[in-house]
């Protein structure tokens, strides 16, 4: 009768230390396959500038670094003369 009772208490012994290990264990390796499945899709599709605008942005780095960046103008703001009106009951 002892000797079942030490083998129960090693048992649960076994099963408290193991149970986690074996938890952390497991949740490493799926941690670890998703970063990998991640990195594969990156490497397969391709990283495209960012928010998939790939119209608007198109680098080439090749020997000759060939760089093209937004294909429209961009109007910049003359601020010379900016002038600011404040009405007569505010002035302070």
């Amino acid at each position: 009768m002892l000797v079942l009772l030490v083998i129960a208490v090693l048992v649960v012994i076994l099963i408290v230390i193991f149970i986690p290990v074996i938890f952390v264990l497991v949740v490493l390796v799926l941690v670890l396959v998703v970063l990998i499945l991640i990195l594969i899709l990156i490497l397969i599709l391709g990283l495209g500038p960012a928010f998939g605008l790939c119209g608007l942005l198109e680098i080439h780095l090749v020997p000759g670094l060939q760089v093209h960046l937004l294909d429209f103008a961009i109007e910049v703001l003359n601020l010379d003369q900016l002038g600011v009106l404040v009405h007569f009951e505010h002035a302070e």
